[in-house]
């Protein structure tokens, strides 16, 4: 990200501040509302010291991006974890668990464990709130 190329969009994805100019980058991110309101939820559901690292935790992870990816939405990466780390607060660390998850998805890969049936009912909720 620091070649002159990637860095207007490594600087629009975090909303850097040029220090020189003092001017601030508009902050882009083109998450989906419904996948906004998936990773809201996860943050609210997870214990937040651990991120996914418990058991339990991963599973509803991986069901929720399951549900997702199934359901048609995009999964970008860099906007995920822009998202996970300025707006929810998460852990670097954590939040790049999160972000191999979605790399094997789009990657056409799968993972084991989560929930694979009644994923419409995620996708349901979260359009309601």
């Amino acid at each position: 990200q620091w070649a002159e190329g990637g860095l207007k969009e490594w600087a629009e994805s975090w909303g850097a501040e040029d220090i020189l100019s003092a001017k601030a980058f508009k902050k882009s991110n083109n998450l989906n509302k419904i996948v906004k309101m998936a990773l809201d939820d996860l943050t609210n559901s997870v214990n937040m010291s651990s991120g996914i690292r418990h058991q339990s935790d991963n599973d509803l992870c991986k069901t929720y991006l399951r549900a997702l990816n199934k359901y048609g939405y995009e999964l970008i990466e860099k906007d995920i974890l822009s998202y996970l780390i300025t707006e929810k607060k998460w852990d670097l660390e954590y939040a790049n668990d999160i972000i191999k998850l979605v790399s094997k998805l789009n990657s056409g890969s799968y993972f084991i464990g989560g929930e694979k049936k009644g994923l419409k009912h995620y996708i349901k909720r979260w359009k309601m709130l």
